[in-house]
């Protein structure tokens, strides 16, 4: 059972990506609407070493590697960056790092990653020396996020790092999902762009419950109707949304901000539009609308409330796979602490390739939920 006086506090978030090692920088151009997306219109024709590679691909991607070489020194180097980012200022021992790895080529991302963390990172911070290693896929995230925050509430954990990196975009990958039509070109302008990023953020045990930011208990949910031809209806991640939201004191009640881990593709719009209308519905239920024509029933009045903030991460830096999950929560953190146009709640929500689904919100402690 969770003990009633222990919080998990959000205390520290690293980046690297296209933007630059600063979430507030990655923000700005986020709330912006700025695209940090290097366009290519066509695959070049020349020495297969050094050609560029496809479609739109973010930095630092390094064009004269090897066809189908993954360059394990530049993946090392931005999850390293992007871990000694959360770890400023940090107090507290990690006893832990969860490391999101993509879905796919999950078994070269797992030894990558490992490098770059056991050997680089134990080499060039001795504080890993005694950290535990946990793995887990895009897919298997939003469980893996439940059971370390309950690792945190419960005491068997102190301070955690959540991780992610994919930067395994490779030209042969690249051509074979462009052909396909996948990749967002002058030719394919509905597919996705390719981004990558290296995320982290720093979770520790909050027993007084006075921590700037707090991660409130995220929801693994499932998506019911997944693969489904209709998709008239889908409900897994507004219902996931609705218990996180609960969770934080809001039940009923709209975030001042969303952010959607993943939102390039129009089924992922479909399915935030559905989640959106499930929490808060914009249309009267079919009996106030009948006693509203015959009179018994005054006009609603306008929602004066903002509307919810809701920004869309791969919209700006591409799709990060794996890190998308830990790009939005290194956001999310980057908005709660930014003095303009200042927010108290923001709920993250990831929908992986499968069906698993996942809402977690994170709130500043200036209020009484």
């Amino acid at each position: 059972m969770t003990a009633p006086n222990r919080h998990v506090a959000v205390t520290g978030a690293g980046l690297e990506c296209a933007t630059g090692d600063r979430p507030g920088a990655l923000l700005g151009a986020l709330l912006a609407g700025m695209p940090a997306v290097r366009p290519r219109d066509e695959l070049a024709q020349a020495d297969p070493v050094t050609r560029e590679l496809a479609a739109p691909v973010l930095a630092p991607v390094h064009p004269e590697a090897p066809i189908g070489h993954v360059d394990a020194g530049a993946v090392g180097n931005m999850l390293l960056t992007a871990i000694q980012g959360a770890m400023v200022g940090a107090d507290a021992p990690v006893d832990r790092v969860l490391l999101v790895l993509p879905d796919s080529d999950a078994a070269c991302a797992r030894r990558l990653s490992q490098d770059a963390v056991l050997k680089r990172g134990r080499v060039a911070e001795p504080w890993m020396q005694d950290v535990v290693l946990e793995c887990t896929t895009h897919r298997e995230a939003p469980a893996a996020l439940a059971a370390l925050w309950r690792a945190l509430t419960e005491g068997r954990c102190r301070c955690a790092l959540v991780a992610g990196v994919d930067s395994l975009a490779n030209l042969e990958s690249l051509t074979e999902a462009q052909r396909a039509g996948h990749v967002r070109t002058t030719e394919f302008p509905d597919g996705w762009a390719l981004g990558e990023a290296a995320a982290c953020v720093r979770l520790e045990q909050d027993t007084r419950g006075v921590a700037g930011i707090r991660m409130h208990q995220p929801v693994a949910g499932h998506e019911p109707h997944h693969g489904a031809v209709g998709r008239n209806h889908l409900q897994g991640l507004g219902a996931a949304a609705g218990e996180a939201l609960g969770a934080a004191g809001l039940k009923g009640e709209k975030p001042d901000a969303v952010f959607l881990a993943r939102a390039q593709e129009s089924l992922a719009e479909l399915e935030w539009y559905h989640a959106h209308s499930g929490l808060w519905p914009q249309r009267l239920p079919a009996r106030q609308q009948l006693a509203m024509r015959r009179g018994e029933l005054e006009a609603p009045q306008p929602d004066l409330e903002p509307p919810v903030e809701t920004l869309r991460p791969a919209l700006t830096l591409g799709e990060t796979g794996a890190a998308g999950l830990p790009v939005a929560l290194a956001l999310a953190h980057a908005r709660l602490q930014l003095d303009l146009m200042p927010v108290r709640h923001c709920l993250v929500l990831d929908a992986p390739a499968g069906p698993e689904r996942l809402a977690v919100c994170l709130s500043t402690q200036q209020t009484n939920h």
